[in-house]
């Protein structure tokens, strides 16, 4: 058993827990581990195994790095856009 273990009831019937009388309905009646609910009475409980109806995310797609130029010493980058401009600079 573990701390983060759920049970649920898997027969209805009576108790008194704490002075009050407890109904613990079978498939309807939810303990977590070591509620006093479920001491001295774990035959009547089963684990709950979740069962889930949808399918695990697929991860997204990676995107690539985007390579950077080095730049050497006295050189400069500019956009393509740029140098149209300075090459067809009619000044």
């Amino acid at each position: 058993m573990s701390n983060r273990d759920i049970y649920v009831a898997i027969r209805t019937f009576l108790t008194e827990l704490g002075g009050k009388r407890i109904s613990v309905v079978a498939d309807k009646t939810f303990v977590r581990h070591g509620h006093p609910l479920l001491e001295g009475r774990e035959n009547l409980f089963k684990k709950v195994v979740p069962q889930y109806e949808v399918e695990a995310p697929k991860p997204a797609p990676r995107k690539k790095a985007e390579v950077k130029p080095k730049i050497e010493k006295d050189e400069y980058v500019i956009s393509t856009e740029a140098a149209n401009d300075i090459l067809h600079d009619e000044d």
